[in-house]
């Protein structure tokens, strides 16, 4: 008998973002053992394409997830999502097309706005959401704010908390770094370079810490539609030399960044407030 089929619903898998490395660790963990895992690839993240290409993509992407649904016989749809307008729209047509041919539907949030705020002063909407929420067989979200946020706006639904999970294994030899007074203090950032990771907020750290005598240096990498923005606002700091791009990293290169890191600084999740 043939194992049930999940389709996992995420960005090129070669893309730099969170979502792209959770839906490679599902891909790559032990439910293939129990299950034909299935990624579809939706979103912008890891294409070249203009704005012709881009609409033709959405015009077609859910009729291709119609027939991957049923040429495949997936049991399961598994959206990777956040609670962003553009994301909650697209993935909204998914949604609908995976419920229309009898497939479950795992929903997972990943960050964005809380559900009150996202349709804030908006009743119908918010109702709106609220009923496209509770189509959802599994609802999935990643911190304890939001398992708050969303059992409250959903209180006959069940909610489940799940962080993602991390590989620790190639960053087991990674060395605990002291700061010292004899070197600067050294941050970096590994992520999406997007607006809302809060990086415009650490580069003003980085220009209080300066003006408070401590020397701290900041490496950003990773890819992202702000990194012409940061650079230009670093200028405006005056702190240019002090913060330096290192692009997309990966697997090894990801490793020898952290070994010379005192700080790694990561993005919050509600308001992009950066915290470390």
């Amino acid at each position: 008998m043939s194992p049930p089929v999940i389709l996992i619903l995420g960005p090129h898998r070669a893309a730099v973002s969170g979502v792209a490395t959770h839906v490679n660790l599902l891909m790559e963990s032990g439910l293939r053992d129990e299950f034909d895992l299935v990624h579809f690839q939706v979103g912008s993240e890891g294409r070249q394409e203009g704005t012709l290409m881009r609409l033709a993509r959405l015009a077609m992407s859910p009729l291709l997830l119609a027939a991957a649904i049923v040429f495949r016989h997936a049991s399961v749809v598994h959206i990777n999502t956040s609670l962003n307008p553009r994301a909650y729209w697209r993935d909204l047509t998914y949604l609908f097309v995976a419920k229309a041919l009898g497939a479950r539907v795992v929903y997972q949030v990943h960050g964005g706005a809380l559900p009150r705020r996202f349709f804030a002063g908006r009743p119908f909407l918010t109702r709106f959401l609220r009923w496209t929420l509770g189509l959802c067989d599994a609802l999935l979200v990643l911190a304890r704010c939001e398992l708050d946020a969303y059992r409250e706006f959903l209180p006959d639904r069940e909610i489940v908390l799940l962080p993602n999970g991390v590989d620790c294994a190639p960053f087991l030899p990674v060395p605990i770094v002291r700061a010292g007074r004899d070197r600067p203090l050294s941050l970096v950032y590994i992520g999406r370079v997007a607006r809302e990771k809060g990086l415009h907020e650490t580069l003003m750290g980085i220009r209080l810490a300066a003006e408070l005598g401590v020397d701290a240096r900041l490496v950003i990498a990773g890819g992202g539609p702000e990194e012409a923005a940061l650079k230009r606002y670093a200028n405006e700091l005056g702190i240019a030399r002090r913060v330096s791009f290192a692009g997309p990293v990966f697997g090894a290169d990801k490793v020898r960044l952290l070994e010379g890191a005192h700080v790694m600084v990561l993005a919050s999740y509600e308001e992009g407030l950066p915290y470390a």
